[in-house]
């Protein structure tokens, strides 16, 4: 049997496991029924057994269920197993199993949590909210003067002194397998425009970027920043 065919195998075990009602029972014993969190450590017990997570512990002071006091040991093993075990990504939809450290990390770039347009925060007019995996798609259907799949873009926005929001533009670019944000910046207090460029990557130094500004009937004056 090859290598790969064994990582196969190994995978569709793991998958089956995960989804079985006995490694759900598993993550249920994780679970402070306090706050429905998954418990990591410290996790603390009351003088009946019940568990609980360490911010709702910080928060009580007698246990919730049996309303008696805390014990002075911890759960050593349930500890230990909740540092082990591949929890489930919380956002429906997500098929993600990892511990919770790896959730922790996960969580923040997660393609199936739910967010509202930021293109509502910089424009306004936007109610859209859905799953962040599908907010690219929603842009390029709905806000076309905003995103590209071109490396550049040109803004002749004319600039008004009188406002106020220090986020003056946003964009986003779809290119070398990326997605770029762009955001042009008024800094009122130090008067000064500023450009910003994001990429969610490991790598994000190897990419830089270029900032012309020109008169559009003077083109062979202009400013270049890199």
């Amino acid at each position: 049997m090859s290598s790969t065919s064994s990582i196969a195998g190994r995978k569709l075990v793991l998958s089956t496991l995960l989804e079985t009602d006995h490694y759900e029972s598993l993550i249920k014993e994780l679970t402070c029924t306090k706050c429905n969190k998954y418990m990591k450590t410290p996790i603390y017990l009351c003088v009946d057994g019940h568990s609980i997570c360490g911010p709702c512990y910080e928060k009580s002071y007698q246990c919730h269920i049996c309303q008696k006091e805390f014990a002075l040991i911890r759960p050593m093993v349930l500890e230990s197993l909740a540092n082990k075990v591949l929890f489930p990504c919380t956002n429906v939809g997500c098929p993600k199993h990892a511990t919770i450290s790896q959730l922790e990390k996960h969580g923040p770039s997660c393609q199936y949590r739910i967010i509202d347009c930021f293109m509502a925060r910089v424009y306004g007019e936007c109610t859209w909210k859905g799953r962040a995996g599908e907010w690219m798609d929603h842009c390029f259907a709905d806000h076309k003067q905003k995103v590209t799949e071109l490396p550049f873009i040109t803004v002749k926005d004319k600039w008004d002194a009188k406002r106020t929001e220090p986020v003056l533009n946003y964009f986003l670019l779809k290119c070398f397998d990326r997605i770029f944000n762009v955001y042009q910046i008024y800094d009122k207090r130090g008067g000064r425009m500023m450009w910003t460029v994001l990429v969610n990557d490991d790598q994000a130094e190897k990419f830089y970027y270029e900032v012309d500004i020109f008169l559009p009937n003077l083109l062979c004056k202009k400013i270049v920043y890199r």
